[in-house]
């Protein structure tokens, strides 16, 4: 498995927003090619100084993937006084792409940020639940948040015969003709990432 995302511990500083609950924090990352099954979201965040149910959530470029409810914990406003929130994600597919990751505040919040990248936040879904992502209003605080994942695809040596590097990329199947193929993302299909004798058979699609 492997993780994407900010999956150090942040401690750069801290930052609170008090605008109350409804509003979407994420930050963005890059999926790379072949995909990957999500089995795991984790972001470093908190409840400034109260505790209330918000929702871990997973976005693609706007539309919302996944999402799952936990409570926030009552944190204080200090660098390092949040803790990791961490949810098992149900195998949940994501191709190649841009993958927004963050929360949805039933609260007030306060988290510490990463060191590079962004955050932002929208009020788009105030007064309801998580949704699909606006503009947002972007700001230099990134949030502490990965997701961890089995790579999808067959694996390419992008090394040397000596010094191999296994690199995940997209398998295709034609659903069409030989005269006119139609290329389209395999699915139910497995290669052998591991050795003759010892197999591991991994799903490319």
């Amino acid at each position: 498995m492997t993780n994407l995302g900010n999956s150090t511990t942040p401690s750069s500083g801290y930052v609170f927003d008090d605008f109350g609950s409804g509003y979407q924090y994420w930050t963005p990352f890059t999926m790379p090619a072949g995909g990957g099954v999500v089995t795991d979201l984790y972001v470093y965040i908190g409840g400034d100084g109260v505790s209330f149910t918000g929702d871990l959530c997973i976005w693609g470029s706007t539309a919302l993937l996944w999402s799952g409810s936990i409570t926030f914990p009552s944190d204080g406003r200090s660098t390092g006084g949040q803790g990791w929130l961490h949810l098992t994600v149900p195998s949940l597919y994501i191709p190649a792409g841009t993958v927004n990751l963050g929360v949805w505040a039933g609260g007030n919040v306060v988290w510490t940020y990463e060191s590079s990248g962004n955050v932002y936040r929208s009020n788009a879904s105030v007064g309801g639940s998580p949704t699909t992502l606006g503009s947002g209003t972007s700001a230099s605080n990134a949030l502490g948040a990965y997701i961890v994942y089995t790579p999808w695809g067959a694996y390419i040596n992008t090394g040397t015969y000596a010094s191999p590097t296994w690199t995940a990329g997209p398998v295709y199947v034609n659903t069409g003709t030989y005269a006119s193929p139609v290329l389209t993302a395999a699915a139910g299909v497995y290669v052998n990432t591991g050795t003759y004798a010892s197999p591991i058979w991994t799903p490319a699609g």
